[in-house]
């Protein structure tokens, strides 16, 4: 009985806020879009904590109850390491790759985990975001990144990089708290008031990261627009 109350819960959990169809990463678009770099594809990472219980059931079982829920087939794996187990399951459809997990804690803390990404521009980004934000009970806020990657084809200096960022962060009224510039990257984190969600970065809120770097494999400057944070590689 401790069971079914105890699956009842996530079952609100992942379908709360089911109705919702607003955007509120649209403003990250439009950064991107101020940068002038083409948009090759997105990624969404996102996680929401499982209501705890003396006897929770199996994470094969969970795994495969979030997998019918975000319509993701495919068989169960299963990891162990030094302080946690999980069970993932993958699907890989053209250019889109969606993977759901339900990872737990030594201390016996649960989690379920939702990533995808695609690789055809944004086609097909806000349902994607409606998808997540239903699995995740409309979690969004504090535990859904959003990251948006495009290219420019030439090689940017340092100079023209900050310009580029510059023109992203003014276009949707973000002001700086962190800027890191190195040889081979220039990345700012900042804040704008019209996105609602937020992090913390030294005790300072933020939710828009712009990153530009030169991929020399594919002779072009790779453009990263992520909110709240950048949670790809760069």
């Amino acid at each position: 009985m401790k069971n079914i109350w105890w699956m009842a819960a996530v079952a609100i959990l992942i379908w709360i806020g089911a109705q919702s169809s607003a955007n509120p990463y649209g403003p990250a678009e439009t950064a991107f879009n101020a940068t002038g770099a083409i948009a090759s594809g997105y990624s969404l990472n996102g996680w929401v904590s499982l209501p705890a219980s003396k006897h929770p059931p199996g994470l094969s079982r969970l795994v495969a109850r979030l997998a019918r829920r975000a319509h993701v087939r495919g068989p169960v794996r299963s990891s162990v390491g030094l302080s946690y187990r999980q069970a993932e399951i993958l699907s890989q459809r053209g250019s889109v790759r969606t993977q759901v997990i339900v990872e737990r804690l030594a201390s016996g803390a649960t989690y379920a985990v939702v990533n995808r990404s695609a690789g055809d521009g944004f086609y097909g980004l806000s349902q994607s975001i409606r998808w997540a934000d239903r699995l995740m009970g409309g979690a969004r806020a504090d535990h859904l990144a959003v990251n948006l990657e495009g290219y420019v084809h030439r090689r940017l200096n340092a100079a023209d990089a900050c310009r580029l960022i510059a023109r992203a962060f003014s276009t949707v009224g973000a002001h700086s708290v962190n800027r890191v510039a190195t040889s081979k990257f220039v990345s700012v984190t900042g804040d704008t008031s019209v996105l609602s969600h937020h992090n913390v970065l030294q005790g300072r809120p933020i939710n828009l990261q712009v990153a530009v770097n030169y991929n020399a494999y594919l002779h072009a400057t790779e453009v990263l627009v992520g909110t709240p944070l950048l949670t790809v590689t760069y």
